[in-house]
């Protein structure tokens, strides 16, 4: 079997989505295998260093089935994303209010109005999204009832732990 044999049924096996993410896994397997090498062996030998890293990472991606991609890779790392994307704007109020010199109503009244937006973008999109964006969602305004109950005890905690 040739090398451009190998590279055409490797290329006609996967789709668009399941190609790229194999592109990349080869290259975050690439660059593993080759820091690893690097370290256990020394860098007297970077041909052979190369070699094996790329014979590896050939092995490791053209030996992986689609349903392993997409039931381990895709849905862990679409997890992580839709965390992510909900997460940010938590976080950016989070310390723009409790950095700044806002008074205690000021803090909630914030609170509360991101709190309303966030309603209202879970309401319009109730009905697209997926069982893991809704209980994200959900613990997300269940963080954001509690940042408006226990204002005080969380601007003393920010107060000592963020500088």
């Amino acid at each position: 079997m040739t090398l451009n044999s190998m590279f055409d049924q490797f290329v006609s096996s996967v789709g668009g989505e399941i190609m790229f993410i194999k592109i990349l896994l080869f290259l975050i397997i690439f660059i593993l295998v080759f820091y690893a090498i690097n370290k256990s062996f020394g860098k007297d030998n970077k041909s052979m260093t190369v070699i094996l890293s790329l014979t590896s990472s050939i092995i490791a991606v053209f030996y992986l089935s689609n349903e392993l991609i997409s039931k381990y890779l895709l849905i862990p790392y679409q997890a992580l994303g839709i965390i992510l994307v909900l997460g940010l704007p938590l976080l950016i109020v989070f310390f723009m209010t409790y950095r700044s010199g806002i008074s205690p109503i000021g803090r909630k009244s914030i609170w509360g109005l991101f709190g309303l937006v966030y309603g209202y973008m879970w309401w319009q999109t109730r009905q697209t999204l997926s069982p893991l964006e809704t209980k994200i969602m959900f613990v997300t305004a269940i963080i954001i009832i509690i940042m408006i109950s226990y204002d005080e005890a969380i601007k003393d905690f920010a107060r000592k732990r963020i500088k």
